[in-house]
């Protein structure tokens, strides 16, 4: 069974520069964004998750719902709500249960980690194994986790009392900024190799390819939760609003109130298979661009909620100490979704004329076959997020792709390609 390892580990400490990159005098550049969340005419349906009691934390492996709880880790399905315990493998004199869940973090395979009272945990085969990492990075006492990538590339971030934790490459690194108190409310991975630290009020951006470290948000108070989308956006959920930073690095702080009125305190977000999910003080909100829906009402002011969204669509938030399951989505299919939405973004390029050409240029794919159609939609779901790539299709003024209008191609791919 492959476990989560590191070459060796090492531990190097890099007082990083201060605000403002380092002695600038400009602030980030971080758009507001204004406006009470609309009203749904149909609220979706809300459902209690079965076999669950006491959720700690909530995330997705392989698509389908998973919960930590205070005696370990629980698995839904991706068509019910019924839930059920995962088993711990363990050799030697590994632990045989993982304890107390306090963090579950999505991995870019699809895969999840679980830190817990025993150790840090990956997924494997249905089963958790047990991490070699554990002694090292459990002695750290890290409070937040978040991957990105895939092995033997991949990259793991904490926050602890050290500052914030790296791994990769087989070594433990830790960074922290100078004047900042305490440990970082979060680090979120940004891209490879850098990541968004959330600290003292402010954000930054670490940057390990270039050695960097640039103030990219302020006046944030609070950090109770984030997540990173599919598309590479940092979200924070403060008590400023929500704070999104894209790959790209525009910056945008979502108040969820009128112009003049306080901002809503976001107490968590979800980001996956191209939704976004935010849980405010009382209400679950849906992110559309820059519009926000009400989808329901929450307990009121309750704090420790976690949100996490399904490969259908569907939004679990812990609410009240139960674990709540929001119809807000549905299965996809290659023939009810994914091809009319190749129809009518990819085909025009790719289909292969009577002439025995192709428009502007592009290979020849036959996206009306389904064998094809899924061997080529990773490729695909790179380029439309523009991940190490040129986007495709390429952005026009009159048709600029969004994450909302690709997370069907996203969610089937996450869900089994189902035809």
């Amino acid at each position: 069974m492959k476990r989560l390892t590191t070459a060796g580990l090492c531990v190097v400490a890099l007082a990083a520069c201060g605000k403002h990159g380092g002695g600038g005098t400009q602030g980030p550049q971080v758009t507001v964004v204004t406006g009470a969340p609309q009203a749904l005419t149909t609220p979706p349906t809300r459902d209690a998750a079965v076999g669950v009691t006491s959720p700690t934390a909530v995330s997705t492996l392989q698509g389908a719902v998973v919960a930590g709880t205070s005696s370990g880790v629980f698995i839904g399905s991706k068509s019910g709500d019924a839930l059920t315990a995962m088993a711990v493998v363990a050799t030697g004199s590994d632990p045989l249960t993982t304890g107390a869940v306090t963090n579950l973090a999505r991995r870019s395979s699809g895969g999840a980690l679980i830190q817990a009272q025993n150790g840090l945990f990956q997924d494997q085969d249905g089963y958790l194994l047990f991490s070699p990492m554990s002694a090292s990075l459990m002695s750290m006492s890290p409070t937040t986790m978040d991957a990105l990538g895939n092995e033997p590339s991949e990259e793991l971030w904490f926050s602890a009392s050290a500052g914030a934790l790296y791994v990769g490459g087989g070594a433990v690194q830790t960074y922290d900024v100078n004047g900042a108190t305490g440990a970082p409310d979060a680090v979120v991975p940004a891209g490879a190799g850098q990541a968004v630290i959330a600290w003292d009020g402010s954000a930054y951006l670490l940057d390990l390819n270039v050695n960097a470290l640039t103030d990219v948000g302020d006046d944030l108070s609070k950090v109770n939760g984030f997540d990173h989308g599919d598309d590479g956006t940092v979200y924070l959920a403060t008590s400023a609003g929500l704070y999104a930073r894209t790959r790209a690095g525009a910056a945008s702080l979502y108040t969820f109130a009128d112009p003049g009125q306080p901002a809503a305190n976001v107490l968590a977000v979800g980001s996956a298979f191209g939704s976004v999910y935010v849980a405010t003080a009382t209400q679950l909100l849906s992110l559309d661009g820059s519009t926000a829906h009400v989808q329901a009402t929450l307990a009121q002011g309750q704090a420790g909620r976690s949100i996490a969204v399904d490969t259908n669509g569907d939004a679990w938030v812990i609410d009240q100490g139960q674990l709540a399951h929001f119809l807000t989505g549905k299965p996809v299919s290659y023939a009810t979704d994914v091809k009319p939405f190749f129809d009518q973004h990819c085909t025009v390029c790719h289909w292969t004329s009577s002439s025995g050409t192709t428009a502007n240029g592009a290979p020849a794919t036959d996206f009306d076959d389904f064998a094809t159609a899924v061997s080529i939609a990773p490729l695909a779901i790179n380029r439309m997020e523009a991940n190490g790539y040129l986007p495709m299709p390429p952005p026009t003024a009159n048709d600029p792709l969004t994450p909302t209008d690709y997370a069907v191609v996203i969610r089937w791919a996450g869900g089994g390609y189902q035809p």
